[in-house]
């Protein structure tokens, strides 16, 4: 693709794309791109959110358009105070897994998770940290 710029966008697929929404926008500020495309039903068929920057969609469930829930999904989110970004998401109604701290390859980090089973582990860059450091920790 020479001189056209390549942009990865993740798609979500949960039961409950709509509180999905709603719950992105409390805990992380998320805006809507456009209105989110709706089915026959109602229910969301594709939906775009922005976080940071960064675009994700969102779409529900359905089996028949061979869209199904994912499982072992996290995003590793960076984000300007991870102490703030930790309990606007609780305070939002994800539950905290673990609390944020000081990690050995240079980050503050603590992870949340959803309603719909994704794990969104929140962090701050707060040092760098050599390879060689990196590993010393890592044999600890």
């Amino acid at each position: 693709m020479t001189g056209d710029k390549m942009n990865l966008i993740p798609i979500l697929v949960v039961k409950g794309a709509d509180k999905a929404l709603e719950l992105y926008r409390k805990a992380f500020g998320a805006t809507e791109t456009y209105p989110p495309m709706k089915g026959p039903g109602g229910e969301i068929m594709h939906s775009s959110l922005t976080i940071g920057g960064n675009e994700i969609f969102v779409a529900e469930e359905n089996a028949a358009r061979g869209t199904v829930a994912g499982q072992n999904l996290g995003f590793y989110l960076r984000v300007p105070d991870v102490d703030a970004a930790m309990k606007l998401a609780v305070n939002a109604g994800m539950t905290e897994l673990q609390k944020a701290e000081d990690m050995f390859w240079g980050d503050r980090m603590g992870t949340v998770k959803d309603a719909f089973g994704i794990k969104w582990m929140l962090a701050t860059h707060v040092r760098d940290v050599s390879p060689e450091e990196i590993a010393q920790a890592m044999k600890k």
